[in-house]
């Protein structure tokens, strides 16, 4: 991730200067980051939740969509039962970068393929159990 930092900010060529040589840096992927966590799956009645620990490409993407939101938010001067939305809004992006697929009665749904708006009607519909198991594995993930 260093390296692509340094690649983003200052190029891909390091010359080191005491030896006078030049060195270029590869371009890491997404795929070169080990996972930490395996895929979990969460089990509630006939549904089974699979979720993962999101790729950089996919956490970034996520938090540029909650950033835009969180702009026009602060167009607008909220009212104090207004902010429960910003807190409810940040945990809804934070469940979709996690959730990869749903199963339900040999019923296959890619939950990554979907729109964002029916994203969130299933993260709205979701049984508080299985929200909860939820935040636990993220809570894990970010404690690690």
């Amino acid at each position: 991730m260093l390296s692509k930092l340094r690649i983003l900010t200052l190029g891909d060529k390091y010359k080191d200067i005491q030896t006078d040589s030049t060195f270029t840096l590869v371009e890491p992927t997404d795929e070169d980051f080990d996972r930490t966590f395996e895929p979990h799956i969460i089990s509630f009645k006939q549904f089974e939740i699979f979720i993962s620990v999101p790729k950089l490409a996919k956490d970034t993407y996520y938090n540029n969509l909650l950033i835009n939101e969180l702009q026009q938010f602060k167009k607008k001067k909220l009212k104090d039962e207004e902010y429960t939305k910003v807190s409810d809004m940040y945990d809804m992006y934070e469940f979709m970068k996690y959730i990869v697929e749903i199963r339900c009665d040999g019923k296959v749904l890619n939950y990554e393929s979907l729109p964002i708006n029916k994203k969130m009607k299933l993260i709205d519909i979701l049984p508080q159990k299985v929200v909860s198991q939820l935040e636990n594995y993220i809570k894990k993930v970010k404690d690690n």
